[in-house]
């Protein structure tokens, strides 16, 4: 789809047939969370009220689960759009100003964000529901999944600032940038297209990288 809503250049877009569970190896901090809590404040307090709703429950409804998901959706969804404006904007090269249009916002990152919410949830609700097998109770099963969300929501913030961030140099003529690799990924190509890109090919390789793009000089 075209990326700068003039019609001139494309953007290439894929993402590995791999799961967030199967990219995401980092453990869990206490210095991690504390910072998700913060920094993810709407999705931690959301999470947290439909945790003790189904707990007073004592099931997940087809009726709750599709509005929890959707619920959850939104807010990440929001979450994206936001830090995909702050990556454009921190491309900024002049002292012109560059206007941010929807379509900088990628795609494939949104829906890959609603794969990964609704496939949380129906795990939780699978787990929950499933009287014959439970082995602990509602809020340790919500307690254990968290981490899920944890991470989707650190990688799916920075996936989506790094690839806006990438369109705003490209929309000011930076053909290639250069990337700064660390956090055990120094076999990834070092070097990207601004016009034509994976998803998987930006930062970050998963929750907490600190890969980043470099800022190319002035044009």
């Amino acid at each position: 789809s075209n990326q700068n809503g003039s019609g001139s250049a494309k953007v290439k877009e894929e993402f590995a047939p791999r799961t967030l569970r199967t990219v995401l190896q980092e453990g869990s901090t206490s210095e991690n969370i504390k910072q998700y809590r913060k920094k993810y404040t709407d999705m931690y307090k959301l999470y947290k009220k439909i945790g003790n709703d189904i707990a007073k429950k004592g099931k997940f409804s087809a009726k709750d689960l599709e509005s929890y998901t959707n619920q959850m959706n939104t807010l990440v969804e929001e979450m994206i759009r936001d830090y995909s404006l702050k990556g454009y904007k921190k491309s900024q090269l002049s002292d012109e100003r560059l206007d941010f249009n929807k379509n900088y916002v990628s795609k494939v990152i949104l829906r890959l964000s609603e794969k990964t919410i609704s496939n949380l949830f129906k795990d939780i609700a699978d787990r929950v529901n499933d009287k014959k097998n439970q082995k602990y109770s509602i809020p340790t099963c919500f307690g254990f999944m968290e981490y899920r969300l944890r991470f989707a929501c650190e990688y799916l913030s920075a996936k989506a600032y790094w690839y806006s961030n990438i369109i705003g140099y490209k929309l000011q003529g930076i053909k290639s940038l250069e990337l700064d690799l660390s956090d055990g990924h120094k076999d990834n190509k070092s070097t990207i297209s601004t016009d034509k890109f994976t998803i998987d090919q930006i930062p970050p390789f998963s929750p907490y990288c600190s890969c980043e793009a470099k800022k190319p000089e002035k044009v």
